[in-house]
């Protein structure tokens, strides 16, 4: 199961990008498990949906690609 530090992430949604050309091939946030929103104060709400099924043993590119060191991990 991935974890996301929702305090660390700067809302760049190259997570988002990522997961849906890992799962998909295709870069488009609509079939990425990961879900980046802005609230109207600016904050950010991250969801992560249950139909991610990446496994320990995968390569996670969400975690790999994100520019913010341990904002996204595998718990």
């Amino acid at each position: 199961m991935i974890k996301v530090d929702v305090k660390k992430c700067v809302g760049c949604r190259i997570c988002e990008m990522v997961c849906s050309y890992h799962h998909k091939g295709s870069y488009n946030p609509i079939f990425s498990s990961i879900k980046v929103n802005f609230k109207k104060n600016y904050d950010i709400e991250i969801i992560l949906l249950d139909n991610c099924d990446c496994r320990q043993d995968e390569d996670f590119s969400c975690v790999n690609m994100c520019p913010v060191y341990n904002c996204i991990s595998f718990k």
